[in-house]
């Protein structure tokens, strides 16, 4: 099972999709945060559809932008404290715009939470729904082989009953005989 995940993990790694997208960031932070996402989400499940991948990818990234926009955040609060340090009337108006983008940075920040969770939600969702697909169809497989054995079984015990059957016509034939001897 782990051979066929590791194998089906390489394969999501090499499409084109995956490939283009983490080529699309220029830090190697970026990068490695990107793909140590998509590994994390992905490592387990060897039968995911392309749809799946390339949704894994789209969460992957909203990983790397969640990331990005907390940078920004923590940028914005730093530069807050620094205006807010200095006390003039010119960093007065420039802490209000600031604490404006830190306010419009955050907001984006729970947005962007609020996708990762929604999509999460619903590869799990679907995931699991063409698992149990698969299961009762599995399930109906095996109701086959069963209601299979079972009429071999009953042929068998039909066979010995006819051989019964044979068995006690002989031997009435050999007691009729028997009145006659």
């Amino acid at each position: 099972k782990d051979k066929s995940n590791v194998s089906a993990l390489i394969r999501y790694l090499h499409t084109y999709r995956f490939l283009h997208q983490i080529n699309t960031y220029n830090l190697e932070a970026d990068r490695e945060l990107f793909e140590s996402s998509f590994v994390r989400y992905t490592c387990d499940k060897s039968d995911l559809t392309q749809e799946e991948v390339d949704q894994y990818i789209v969460l992957s990234a909203e990983v790397v932008i969640s990331s990005n926009i907390q940078r920004r955040v923590e940028t914005l609060q730093t530069l807050l404290d620094e205006a807010a340090s200095s006390g003039d009337g010119e960093s007065t108006r420039i802490s209000m715009s600031l604490v404006e983008a830190i306010n419009t940075a955050q907001t984006e920040y729970n947005q962007c939470v609020n996708r990762q969770q929604k999509l999460l939600e619903s590869l799990k969702e679907k995931r699991s729904d063409r698992l149990k697909k698969q299961i009762a169809d599995n399930a109906s497989i095996l109701n086959l082989v069963e209601m299979w054995k079972e009429e071999e079984s009953r042929k068998k015990m039909i066979q010995l009953a006819e051989m019964r059957k044979q068995t006690v016509k002989e031997e009435i034939t050999n007691l009729g005989t028997m009145d006659e001897v």
